[in-house]
């Protein structure tokens, strides 16, 4: 599950659980460190529906990344960024 929520700036959308470090959302090809890699994996019900969903996402910010922020609360970095007052 995800919330979405617009701001002022756009659409920002927490993915949930569908996925933990920002790196899985690349592009070019998907990243995770191997602790969380591992974690996944041994907390995954459904792997190609998890893989699934990270590709929508990938798609998503590819497509309408100028229009929405995507950020996972798990990722401490993406978090802090989204927390820090704007100007």
């Amino acid at each position: 599950a995800g919330v979405a929520i617009q701001s002022g700036d756009g659409w920002v959308l927490n993915a949930g659980d569908a996925y933990f470090y920002r790196r899985e959302l690349d592009a070019d090809r998907r990243r995770c460190t191997p602790g969380l890699r591992f974690y996944q994996t041994l907390m995954e019900v459904d792997r190609e529906a998890r893989f699934a969903n990270q590709d929508r996402l990938r798609a998503l910010k590819r497509d309408h990344g100028g229009e929405v922020t995507i950020f996972c609360s798990h990722d401490e970095k993406e978090l802090e960024a989204l927390q820090r007052p704007t100007r």
